[in-house]
């Protein structure tokens, strides 16, 4: 629950997760060979990132035929990810809405051309979704689920008339995917708005996008191994996609890092640190600040994981260094990697630098960090509440159960309230080494707790509370604890309850 967390972002990419950098393209009206030549070309640009060379080739196509809507659609999906990876993101995002409403307006008279009509569809149905995209990141939330519902409302036409209109796949395998994975607060607008929520059917359809698509079989394994990696945590799947976009197009570094990210999560430390450091020493990855942020904050949490503090701190500084000369989308960097420099502090014994950096995690740049800090400001960090991820279970559960001896002995005012928080740990590492009953004990331990600070832990108690409980055969106890977790506002948790309860068989 502490740390970089995809899944609190997940409900912002209904059809985009951070820092893609795919560019969806259409089959192509014209048919002149150059028309082809160009469009190819700009293609092979964009996907290596090679965004300016790319909008140049754009405008050429613009140029050649100003009535065909896949230019302008081109160029308007090329200015949605520099919006996203790139600097001046203000620009780029207006360029983008102005590119793509002229794409809309030429698709709409290719409509009436019944030889184009299909292909003019499409470019419909990719419009709207890629400004529901825009609109999702910037959380308006109506216009994104309006833009969002045409889109679909599009693609279905396409498919409905030809099955094997694969590229459409991509834009209905997302909505399906991301309409039944959002929390419950957000499915009543996707009800309202009639949209299907079927996560095995969009899995389904991205993999067909993924296998049979023209053009959109590079974004449809972005979306897959971002989807598996960051929701479904099958990690094992995420490395596979992410490997083969990397080697498909090997100046695209967003692959490269979301590569290493795999293999950090499947336990392959030395091959994350590896690849993320061959990625931030390229010299073409300095032309996108926002990369390389990014990355350096993913190997400052590769060392911080493995505890070699003082390589965390360096990567954590570095990726503020860079943050602080960007003005890319980076405003998270500056609270999550500002408290994990405390924590880092904090585990090295050096709490007047630690608390230096506590203070200055700000609420408006990531509300949940600004928490965490504020918790740690009044208790240390020590090392047995930050221990290493990769130690074995038993051994951490030894050193918190000495952490909770010695916290019997004191008489300091925190003592119940840190009794509380070492239990929960000593449950959660029970629970991850499958010693379910052992772990239902101590989570029970801490609902019980008169004196709990932090806000997060008694409705994380329930929620694992409830998986030991469905894990162990007893479906109505999990459901009660489930539901008790739901009421903490954090999404969090809410997306992994609502997994749970969705995986719970029906009464």
């Amino acid at each position: 629950m502490e740390g970089v967390s995809s899944i609190i972002r997940a409900h912002k990419f209904i059809l985009a997760i951070y820092l893609v950098s795919a560019v969806l393209v259409l089959p192509c009206v014209a048919s002149e060979a150059n028309y082809e030549k160009l469009r190819a070309q700009g293609m092979d640009l964009a996907y290596n990132l090679r965004f300016e060379q790319a909008t140049s080739l754009f405008d050429q196509l613009i140029q050649l035929d100003p009535q065909n809507p896949n230019g302008y659609l081109l160029q308007a999906v090329n200015s949605y990810y520099r919006y996203q990876l790139g600097e001046n993101s203000a620009v780029h995002a207006k360029n983008f809405l102005n590119l793509a409403e002229e794409a809309i307006v030429a698709a709409r008279r290719q409509l009436a051309k019944k030889e184009h009509a299909l292909d003019a569809m499409f470019c419909l149905g990719t419009a709207h979704m890629y400004i529901a995209a825009y609109h999702t990141w910037e959380s308006n939330w109506l216009r994104a689920y309006w833009y969002g519902k045409e889109g679909i409302n599009y693609l279905k036409r396409v498919v409905d008339k030809d099955a094997t209109y694969f590229d459409a796949y991509l834009g209905l395998g997302l909505y399906h995917y991301y309409a039944d994975v959002l929390p419950r607060f957000a499915k009543a607008v996707t009800f309202v708005l009639g949209i299907d929520s079927d996560k095995r059917k969009g899995l389904a359809e991205l993999e067909l996008a993924a296998e049979q698509g023209t053009y959109s079989r590079a974004e449809a394994l972005l979306f897959l191994g971002s989807i598996h990696l960051y929701i479904e945590k099958d990690y094992q799947k995420s490395l596979t996609y992410f490997k083969k976009l990397a080697e498909l197009y090997p100046e695209n570094g967003s692959y490269l890092m979301l590569l290493g990210e795999s293999y950090q999560k499947i336990g392959e430390n030395e091959k994350a640190i590896a690849t993320l450091t061959q990625l931030v020493r390229e010299e073409k990855t300095s032309r996108f600040p926002v990369l390389v942020v990014s990355s350096y904050f993913r190997l400052g949490n590769l060392y911080y994981n493995t505890r070699n503090l003082p390589k965390a701190v360096e990567n954590y500084q570095r990726s503020l260094q860079f943050a602080s000369g960007s003005t890319g989308n980076v405003g998270w960097v500056f609270a999550l990697a500002n408290l994990n420099i405390g924590r880092s502090y904090d585990l090295l014994g050096r709490r007047r630098e630690a608390l230096e950096y506590y203070r200055k995690v700000r609420k408006a740049d990531h509300k949940h960090a600004y928490e965490l800090a504020q918790e740690r400001i009044k208790t240390p960090l020590s090392k047995d509440n930050g221990y290493a991820r990769n130690r074995n279970y038993d051994e951490i559960i030894d050193i918190y159960q000495d952490a909770l001896k010695e916290n019997r002995g004191s008489n300091g005012s925190n003592t119940s309230a840190r009794m509380a928080e070492l239990r929960y740990h000593i449950g959660k590492s029970f629970y991850d080494k499958g010693a379910y009953q052992s772990a239902m004990a101590k989570f029970t331990r801490v609902l019980a707790s008169q004196s709990v600070e932090q806000p997060w832990l008694k409705p994380w108690a329930h929620y694992y509370l409830g998986s030991c409980y469905q894990k162990t055969g007893a479906p109505e106890k999990a459901r009660i604890h489930f539901k008790a977790a739901y009421r903490f506002d954090n999404s969090d948790l809410k997306l992994e309850v609502e997994k749970a309860l969705q995986s719970l068989p029906s009464r």
